[in-house]
């Protein structure tokens, strides 16, 4: 019994990929770590803010196009990371294919709200 439990506790383990802000390694991950050392995970939920300009938001995209501003404060829920040539959170978009928000820099403009700002 106590060898299925550490095998399904491995398998956890070694099944979790962590993507940091200065991933650079193109793939599929589970978390991310911040800038600010916080972890966003899947299933974990964010809340937009406003976009930085009338055109919409400036870092989330949809299919290489701007999220339009309606989505302003709308709550999502983390479905992965991604990394391209840098990290993104992704959420589940209106359509086929994701939303993807870089993080770090949607953060500093307002267009992400901060979800660990009450914990520091």
């Amino acid at each position: 019994m106590r060898l299925i439990v550490l095998l399904l506790f491995l398998t956890q383990i070694c099944g979790a990929q962590i993507a940091n802000y200065n991933t650079t390694k193109k793939g599929k991950y589970t978390s991310y770590i911040t800038a600010t050392g916080d972890t966003i995970k899947t299933g974990m939920q964010l809340r937009l803010g406003t976009a930085s300009t009338n055109l919409g938001f400036v870092y989330i995209s949809q299919g290489g196009e701007r999220v339009a501003f309606r989505l302003s404060n709308q709550t999502v829920t983390v479905h992965g990371v991604r990394v391209y040539e840098k990290p993104y959170i992704l959420f589940k978009g209106y359509g086929l294919l994701p939303v993807l928000i870089d993080y770090e820099n949607a953060i500093t403009t307002g267009e992400l709200q901060d979800p660990f700002i009450n914990t520091r």
